[in-house]
């Protein structure tokens, strides 16, 4: 068994920045950003991250909702249509 690391923790690891798990990208509007890179490495085919990851949306759901979403509670916001 190994520890769990926390968040700081994880991104200062020696071997997760050497295998590129973390990745500073350039975003458009926010400048650099870290993100996670890509966990699958082929010697062949190697990947990339070409752009940074999307922003979140911004959600009209009030907190109650999110919760029964998150409960699988599929009557949360039908209208919504959060949960399909």
């Amino acid at each position: 068994m190994g520890k769990v690391y926390d968040v700081d923790e994880m991104v200062r690891d020696p071997q997760i920045n050497h295998r590129q798990m973390i990745v500073d990208t350039q975003h458009p509007t926010h400048g650099r950003v870290r993100q996670v890179g890509v966990a699958i490495k082929l010697s062949e085919t190697p990947a990339a991250c070409a752009r940074a990851a999307p922003l979140p949306a911004s959600t009209p759901m009030s907190s109650s909702e999110i919760s029964a979403c998150r409960r699988g509670d599929r009557r949360a916001a039908p209208e919504k249509k959060v949960v399909e």
